[in-house]
């Protein structure tokens, strides 16, 4: 923005256009104090010129609020609370003390700014672009020969300089100057002439308390989280330890080396023979059936291979002396090519009758 206010062009895509739309639905749903606390909004006062006075409106949500007339104690008093909160303020100059135009524009002189508007002051207007405070805003559409079409909105520097210091000797000095729009009585209408920008509006010291608060939890929480996992980890392997010598064997392997050979065999010979296990499950298991894996881990062996009839297998393995009981390990899957079925079983042995009283 320049000293005169206009806008410089930006052309916006479509997806740019849905967005600034979406926006404000979603803005819309906010509370208007939520959104003036969060800086989502801010706070505008309108100063209207009226018989020498002037009409003091608040612009925030969906309706204008009228604050009265700047010559009343209480309205001055409502004003300066507002703007030292952070409220903008804009001077709105009556319709009828302005001029608004249209001028079709090259694509190609926008990005000159003031530059490629200013010379349609003279050709519509009886001013010269000094005499004019000047705003304009362009279409998106742009035609066959690559023109748009720009809106102008002037206001005489004459009548504005006046309202200017007619507010200066109250001590207000407006953020903006608009011109009114007659389509929208209750807007702020198009601004023609900037004199600072917004203040930002500080936020309350609640609200930055608990933003503190908020980024300490942020930053803190990976901390926490790593310090009650390792502690989590450390009573399981207490409780594990504690397990471990609860259930120790008294007659383990001692720090004698021979003592530790007989213990280790005395192990070995609680498991069966492997060699026999597997030659009675072959002599078991009917010849439409094959064994593909075999794991033997404990007192439990798990089976895996192929059979015409999966669930068949399970009676003539339970009635082998050494198995207590056959249970399916994983769902059987039927090969259409072959017609068989995966199967995968899990057997649990029998304990050797000489070891079932050791303790």
């Amino acid at each position: 923005m320049s000293e005169t206010g206009q806008y410089p062009y930006q052309k916006q895509g479509g997806v740019t256009i849905f967005l600034q739309w979406w926006g404000r639905q979603l803005l819309s749903l906010i509370p208007n104090r939520l959104a003036l606390v969060f800086g989502l909004a801010h706070d505008r006062l309108v100063l209207a010129p009226e018989d020498g006075d002037y009409s003091v409106y608040r612009l925030f949500g969906d309706t204008p609020e009228n604050l009265g007339r700047l010559s009343s104690d209480a309205t001055r008093q409502k004003f300066a609370r507002r703007r030292a909160r952070g409220a903008e303020c804009v001077l709105r100059i009556p319709s009828e003390q302005g001029l608004r135009r249209k001028a079709s524009i090259s694509v190609s002189a926008l990005p000159r700014g003031y530059d490629a508007v200013a010379g349609e002051i003279e050709r519509q207007t009886p001013f010269t672009p000094d005499q004019v405070y000047l705003g304009y805003r362009v279409e998106d559409a742009i035609d066959s020969v690559g023109r748009v079409v720009a809106h102008l909105s002037l206001a005489p520097c004459a009548n504005t300089n006046a309202a200017l210091k007619s507010l200066e000797k109250r001590g207000i000095i407006p953020d903006r100057v608009t011109l009114a729009d007659d389509a929208n009585a209750h807007s702020e209408g198009d601004t023609v002439h900037i004199l600072a920008l917004r203040r930002a509006v500080a936020p309350p010291r609640r609200l930055l308390l608990g933003l503190a608060v908020l980024s300490f939890v942020a930053l803190a929480s990976p901390l926490l989280r790593n310090y009650a996992v390792l502690a989590g980890m450390e009573k399981q392997l207490t409780q594990a330890e504690q397990i471990i010598k609860a259930n120790s064997n008294p007659n383990g392997p001692t720090q004698d080396p021979q003592a530790q050979i007989a213990w280790l065999a005395a192990q070995r010979g609680q498991r069966p023979p492997l060699a026999d296990l597997l030659n009675m499950i072959s002599m078991a298991l009917p010849d439409t059936a094959y064994l593909a894996q075999f794991e033997l881990s404990g007192r439990a062996l798990s089976l895996q291979g192929v059979a015409r009839a999966a669930p068949e297998l399970i009676a003539p393995l339970e009635a082998l002396p050494q198995v207590t009981r056959v249970e399916f390990g994983a769902p059987t899957l039927r090969d259409p090519a072959t017609g068989l079925e995966q199967f995968q079983l899990n057997l649990f042995l029998r304990q050797p009758a000489g070891t079932r009283n050791r303790k």
